[in-house]
Protein backbone atom coordinates (compact mmCIF):
# COMPACT_ATOMS: atom_id res chain seq x y z
CA UNK A 1 0.00 0.00 0.00
CA UNK A 2 1.33 3.27 -0.85
CA UNK A 3 0.93 5.88 1.73
CA UNK A 4 1.04 9.33 0.37
CA UNK A 5 3.19 11.89 2.03
CA UNK A 6 1.74 15.24 2.71
CA UNK A 7 3.24 18.22 0.97
CA UNK A 8 2.84 21.86 1.37
CA UNK A 9 2.70 24.60 -1.16
CA UNK A 10 3.97 27.73 0.33
CA UNK A 11 3.26 30.99 -1.45
CA UNK A 12 4.80 34.22 -0.41
CA UNK A 13 4.59 37.69 -1.83
CA UNK A 14 6.52 40.82 -1.14
CA UNK A 15 5.14 44.30 -1.58
CA UNK A 16 7.92 46.58 -2.61
CA UNK A 17 7.30 50.32 -2.41
CA UNK A 18 9.40 52.70 -4.44
CA UNK A 19 9.76 56.14 -2.98
CA UNK A 20 11.59 58.92 -4.85
CA UNK A 21 13.53 61.18 -2.60
CA UNK A 22 14.61 64.32 -4.48
CA UNK A 23 18.20 65.38 -4.09
CA UNK A 24 18.87 67.96 -1.47
CA UNK A 25 19.57 70.67 -4.06
CA UNK A 26 16.45 70.03 -6.24
CA UNK A 27 15.00 73.22 -7.70
CA UNK A 28 11.44 73.79 -8.90
CA UNK A 29 10.71 76.74 -11.19
CA UNK A 30 7.76 78.33 -12.92
CA UNK A 31 7.59 81.11 -15.51
CA UNK A 32 4.12 82.29 -14.57
CA UNK A 33 1.68 84.46 -16.54
CA UNK A 34 4.15 85.59 -19.18
CA UNK A 35 1.77 87.12 -21.77
CA UNK A 36 0.85 84.68 -24.56
CA UNK A 37 0.16 87.60 -26.91
CA UNK A 38 1.50 91.13 -27.39
CA UNK A 39 -0.95 93.28 -29.37
CA UNK A 40 -0.62 96.93 -30.46
CA UNK A 41 -1.98 99.46 -32.95
CA UNK A 42 0.70 101.49 -34.72
CA UNK A 43 0.67 105.28 -34.31
CA UNK A 44 2.57 107.75 -36.48
CA UNK A 45 2.34 110.52 -33.87
CA UNK A 46 3.73 108.83 -30.74
CA UNK A 47 5.56 105.67 -29.75
CA UNK A 48 3.20 102.99 -28.49
CA UNK A 49 4.41 101.80 -25.06
CA UNK A 50 2.57 98.91 -23.39
CA UNK A 51 3.82 97.60 -20.06
CA UNK A 52 3.49 93.86 -19.40
CA UNK A 53 4.00 91.85 -16.20
CA UNK A 54 4.90 88.26 -15.37
CA UNK A 55 6.10 86.26 -12.37
CA UNK A 56 8.91 83.85 -11.57
CA UNK A 57 8.06 81.16 -9.00
CA UNK A 58 10.62 79.08 -7.10
CA UNK A 59 10.98 76.57 -4.31
CA UNK A 60 14.08 74.76 -3.14
CA UNK A 61 17.59 75.88 -2.15
CA UNK A 62 18.82 79.43 -2.56
CA UNK A 63 19.33 80.28 -6.21
CA UNK A 64 19.74 83.08 -8.74
CA UNK A 65 17.82 83.14 -12.02
CA UNK A 66 17.30 85.17 -15.20
CA UNK A 67 14.79 85.33 -18.06
CA UNK A 68 15.71 85.94 -21.70
CA UNK A 69 13.57 86.83 -24.74
CA UNK A 70 14.45 85.72 -28.26
CA UNK A 71 14.89 88.00 -31.26
CA UNK A 72 11.88 86.72 -33.17
CA UNK A 73 11.63 85.90 -36.84
CA UNK A 74 14.06 88.56 -38.08
CA UNK A 75 16.93 87.29 -35.94
CA UNK A 76 17.71 90.89 -34.95
CA UNK A 77 17.24 92.62 -31.61
CA UNK A 78 17.77 96.23 -32.69
CA UNK A 79 15.04 96.44 -33.77
CA UNK A 80 12.88 93.35 -33.73
CA UNK A 81 10.63 93.13 -36.80
CA UNK A 82 7.10 91.88 -37.41
CA UNK A 83 6.09 91.02 -40.98
CA UNK A 84 2.98 91.02 -43.14
CA UNK A 85 2.27 88.47 -45.84
CA UNK A 86 4.11 90.50 -48.50
CA UNK A 87 7.46 90.79 -46.75
CA UNK A 88 6.92 94.33 -45.47
CA UNK A 89 7.99 94.94 -41.90
CA UNK A 90 7.23 97.11 -38.89
CA UNK A 91 9.71 97.62 -36.07
CA UNK A 92 9.05 96.90 -32.41
CA UNK A 93 11.05 96.05 -29.35
CA UNK A 94 10.99 94.76 -25.80
CA UNK A 95 12.67 96.79 -23.07
CA UNK A 96 13.43 96.32 -19.40
CA UNK A 97 11.10 99.22 -18.58
CA UNK A 98 9.00 102.00 -20.11
CA UNK A 99 12.11 104.20 -19.86
CA UNK A 100 13.57 102.01 -22.64
CA UNK A 101 17.04 101.83 -21.10
CA UNK A 102 17.89 98.27 -22.22
CA UNK A 103 16.59 95.99 -24.97
CA UNK A 104 15.85 92.51 -23.63
CA UNK A 105 17.80 89.77 -25.43
CA UNK A 106 18.67 86.08 -25.21
CA UNK A 107 21.93 84.21 -24.67
CA UNK A 108 22.77 84.20 -28.41
CA UNK A 109 23.51 87.92 -28.10
CA UNK A 110 25.89 87.54 -25.12
CA UNK A 111 23.67 89.93 -23.17
CA UNK A 112 24.71 92.24 -20.37
CA UNK A 113 23.01 92.11 -16.96
CA UNK A 114 20.66 94.91 -17.99
CA UNK A 115 19.52 93.00 -21.10
CA UNK A 116 17.89 90.15 -19.18
CA UNK A 117 15.37 90.04 -16.35
CA UNK A 118 17.16 88.66 -13.29
CA UNK A 119 16.83 88.06 -9.56
CA UNK A 120 17.42 85.55 -6.79
CA UNK A 121 15.48 83.57 -4.18
CA UNK A 122 16.47 82.48 -0.65
CA UNK A 123 16.05 78.82 0.29
CA UNK A 124 12.52 77.63 1.09
CA UNK A 125 11.84 75.94 4.45
CA UNK A 126 11.36 72.18 4.64
CA UNK A 127 11.38 69.60 1.90
CA UNK A 128 10.21 71.46 -1.23
CA UNK A 129 8.72 74.31 0.77
CA UNK A 130 6.15 76.84 -0.31
CA UNK A 131 6.35 78.70 -3.59
CA UNK A 132 8.19 82.00 -3.56
CA UNK A 133 7.17 84.56 -6.17
CA UNK A 134 8.69 87.65 -7.76
CA UNK A 135 6.89 89.98 -10.19
CA UNK A 136 8.54 91.78 -13.11
CA UNK A 137 7.50 94.39 -15.67
CA UNK A 138 8.81 94.91 -19.19
CA UNK A 139 7.76 97.26 -22.00
CA UNK A 140 6.45 96.35 -25.45
CA UNK A 141 7.27 99.35 -27.67
CA UNK A 142 6.25 100.13 -31.26
CA UNK A 143 8.09 103.29 -32.43
CA UNK A 144 6.22 105.94 -34.42
CA UNK A 145 8.77 105.64 -37.24
CA UNK A 146 8.41 101.89 -37.50
CA UNK A 147 9.07 101.32 -41.20
CA UNK A 148 12.39 100.69 -42.98
CA UNK A 149 14.86 103.53 -42.41
CA UNK A 150 12.32 105.48 -40.40
CA UNK A 151 9.56 105.49 -43.04
CA UNK A 152 5.93 104.69 -42.31
CA UNK A 153 5.09 100.99 -42.57
CA UNK A 154 2.57 99.87 -45.17
CA UNK A 155 -0.98 99.53 -43.84
CA UNK A 156 -1.90 96.00 -42.77
CA UNK A 157 -1.50 93.26 -40.16
CA UNK A 158 1.97 92.27 -38.95
CA UNK A 159 2.97 89.28 -36.81
CA UNK A 160 6.00 87.76 -35.12
CA UNK A 161 6.76 85.08 -32.51
CA UNK A 162 9.15 85.35 -29.57
CA UNK A 163 10.18 82.90 -26.85
CA UNK A 164 10.84 83.72 -23.19
CA UNK A 165 13.14 81.26 -21.36
CA UNK A 166 13.86 80.91 -17.63
CA UNK A 167 17.42 80.01 -16.55
CA UNK A 168 18.75 78.93 -13.17
CA UNK A 169 21.98 80.67 -12.19
CA UNK A 170 23.70 83.78 -13.46
CA UNK A 171 24.92 84.88 -16.87
CA UNK A 172 28.35 83.58 -15.88
CA UNK A 173 27.14 80.10 -14.91
CA UNK A 174 23.67 78.78 -15.63
CA UNK A 175 21.47 75.86 -16.61
CA UNK A 176 18.30 76.15 -18.63
CA UNK A 177 15.05 75.15 -16.91
CA UNK A 178 12.05 73.54 -18.58
CA UNK A 179 10.12 76.81 -18.33
CA UNK A 180 9.46 78.61 -21.62
CA UNK A 181 6.65 80.72 -23.06
CA UNK A 182 6.04 81.19 -26.78
CA UNK A 183 4.36 84.55 -27.36
CA UNK A 184 2.68 85.89 -30.47
CA UNK A 185 3.21 89.51 -31.53
CA UNK A 186 0.47 91.26 -33.53
CA UNK A 187 0.71 94.88 -34.76
CA UNK A 188 -1.99 96.59 -36.81
CA UNK A 189 -0.92 99.47 -39.05
CA UNK A 190 -3.87 101.58 -40.27
CA UNK A 191 -3.81 103.77 -43.39
CA UNK A 192 -1.99 106.94 -42.35
CA UNK A 193 -2.16 110.40 -43.89
CA UNK A 194 -0.52 113.23 -41.96
CA UNK A 195 -0.13 116.80 -43.19
CA UNK A 196 1.11 119.98 -41.62
CA UNK A 197 1.81 123.52 -42.83
CA UNK A 198 5.04 124.86 -41.38
CA UNK A 199 7.30 127.85 -41.82
CA UNK A 200 9.76 127.43 -44.67
CA UNK A 201 12.28 124.74 -43.69
CA UNK A 202 10.23 123.64 -40.67
CA UNK A 203 9.63 120.06 -39.57
CA UNK A 204 6.65 118.01 -38.43
CA UNK A 205 5.53 119.18 -35.03
CA UNK A 206 6.48 122.84 -35.60
CA UNK A 207 3.36 123.89 -37.54
CA UNK A 208 -0.27 122.91 -37.77
CA UNK A 209 -3.30 122.70 -40.04
CA UNK A 210 -3.55 126.48 -40.35
CA UNK A 211 -0.90 128.98 -41.36
CA UNK A 212 -1.24 132.78 -41.77
CA UNK A 213 0.71 134.72 -44.39
CA UNK A 214 0.50 138.32 -43.23
CA UNK A 215 1.82 140.84 -45.73
CA UNK A 216 1.18 143.90 -43.58
CA UNK A 217 1.06 146.95 -45.85
CA UNK A 218 0.93 145.50 -49.35
CA UNK A 219 3.83 146.28 -51.67
CA UNK A 220 4.37 144.91 -55.16
CA UNK A 221 7.02 142.19 -55.12
CA UNK A 222 6.34 141.16 -51.51
CA UNK A 223 6.66 137.39 -50.95
CA UNK A 224 5.55 135.08 -48.16
CA UNK A 225 6.31 131.37 -48.08
CA UNK A 226 5.59 128.18 -46.19
CA UNK A 227 6.05 124.44 -46.59
CA UNK A 228 3.36 121.79 -46.84
CA UNK A 229 4.56 118.52 -45.29
CA UNK A 230 2.90 115.22 -46.12
CA UNK A 231 3.61 111.85 -44.49
CA UNK A 232 1.69 108.79 -45.63
CA UNK A 233 1.85 105.03 -46.06
CA UNK A 234 -0.42 105.02 -49.08
CA UNK A 235 -0.60 106.61 -52.57
CA UNK A 236 -2.11 110.10 -52.36
CA UNK A 237 -3.19 113.27 -54.20
CA UNK A 238 -2.67 116.91 -53.22
CA UNK A 239 -5.03 119.69 -54.31
CA UNK A 240 -5.51 123.41 -53.59
CA UNK A 241 -8.61 125.58 -53.73
CA UNK A 242 -8.84 129.37 -53.44
CA UNK A 243 -11.94 130.79 -51.79
CA UNK A 244 -11.71 133.87 -54.07
CA UNK A 245 -10.42 132.17 -57.24
CA UNK A 246 -6.84 133.31 -56.91
CA UNK A 247 -7.19 136.91 -55.68
CA UNK A 248 -7.18 138.73 -52.34
CA UNK A 249 -10.75 139.97 -51.91
CA UNK A 250 -11.63 143.25 -50.20
CA UNK A 251 -12.88 142.81 -46.64
CA UNK A 252 -15.68 145.38 -46.62
CA UNK A 253 -18.39 146.87 -48.81
CA UNK A 254 -16.60 147.03 -52.19
CA UNK A 255 -16.90 143.61 -53.86
CA UNK A 256 -15.27 144.93 -57.03
CA UNK A 257 -11.94 145.75 -55.40
CA UNK A 258 -9.29 143.03 -55.21
CA UNK A 259 -5.54 142.46 -55.19
CA UNK A 260 -4.03 139.73 -57.38
CA UNK A 261 -1.41 137.28 -56.15
CA UNK A 262 0.72 134.57 -57.68
CA UNK A 263 1.01 131.23 -55.90
CA UNK A 264 3.68 128.73 -56.83
CA UNK A 265 4.46 125.24 -55.55
CA UNK A 266 8.08 124.12 -55.87
CA UNK A 267 8.61 127.01 -58.30
CA UNK A 268 5.65 126.10 -60.53
CA UNK A 269 2.92 128.73 -60.89
CA UNK A 270 -0.53 127.37 -60.00
CA UNK A 271 -3.73 128.68 -61.61
CA UNK A 272 -6.23 129.05 -58.75
CA UNK A 273 -8.97 130.68 -60.84
CA UNK A 274 -11.19 127.54 -61.06
CA UNK A 275 -13.92 127.20 -58.45
CA UNK A 276 -12.88 123.57 -57.92
CA UNK A 277 -9.86 121.79 -56.45
CA UNK A 278 -6.66 122.22 -58.43
CA UNK A 279 -4.46 119.11 -58.28
CA UNK A 280 -0.78 119.83 -57.73
CA UNK A 281 0.41 116.23 -57.22
CA UNK A 282 -1.39 113.08 -58.31
CA UNK A 283 -0.76 109.42 -57.38
CA UNK A 284 2.25 110.36 -55.31
CA UNK A 285 3.95 107.33 -53.69
CA UNK A 286 3.98 106.63 -49.94
CA UNK A 287 6.54 108.78 -48.19
CA UNK A 288 8.11 109.38 -44.80
CA UNK A 289 8.04 113.10 -45.61
CA UNK A 290 7.18 114.96 -48.80
CA UNK A 291 7.81 118.70 -48.76
CA UNK A 292 5.98 121.16 -51.00
CA UNK A 293 7.42 124.69 -51.01
CA UNK A 294 4.59 127.20 -51.30
CA UNK A 295 5.30 130.84 -52.18
CA UNK A 296 2.83 133.71 -52.58
CA UNK A 297 3.99 136.86 -54.40
CA UNK A 298 2.14 140.17 -54.79
CA UNK A 299 2.49 141.57 -58.34
CA UNK A 300 1.67 145.14 -59.41
CA UNK A 301 -1.90 145.73 -58.31
CA UNK A 302 -2.88 149.28 -59.41
CA UNK A 303 -5.02 151.39 -57.06
CA UNK A 304 -7.45 149.18 -55.13
CA UNK A 305 -9.70 150.54 -52.38
CA UNK A 306 -7.99 151.22 -49.10
CA UNK A 307 -8.57 148.46 -46.54
CA UNK A 308 -7.87 144.82 -45.77
CA UNK A 309 -7.73 142.02 -48.32
CA UNK A 310 -7.67 138.28 -47.81
CA UNK A 311 -8.04 134.86 -49.34
CA UNK A 312 -8.28 131.39 -47.82
CA UNK A 313 -6.53 128.55 -49.61
CA UNK A 314 -7.60 125.05 -48.62
CA UNK A 315 -5.11 122.19 -48.99
CA UNK A 316 -6.63 118.74 -49.41
CA UNK A 317 -4.60 115.54 -49.29
CA UNK A 318 -6.53 112.37 -50.13
CA UNK A 319 -5.51 108.73 -50.09
CA UNK A 320 -6.15 106.67 -53.19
Amino acid sequence: MNIGKPFWIVCSAALIAFVFVPPVDAQTWRLHQFPPNLVADFSSSDDVVIEQTFEVWHRGPESAFFVTISAGGSGDFEPRLAYNGSGDSVAYNLYDSAAQDHILKDTTANPSAGEVVSGSFPATAGQGGAWQRQSFTFAFVVPSTGGPEGSLPVAGEYTDTIVATLYQGTLGSYTVTDQQQTTGVAITVPPILDLEIVSSGGTFGTGGLEHAMNFGVLMPGAVRDADLLVRTNTVYNVALRSANQGVLAFVGDDPTSFVPFNLSVDGNLIDLSPETDVTIDESAPPTAEARYAIAVEIPDFGLPSEGEYEDVITVTVTAQ
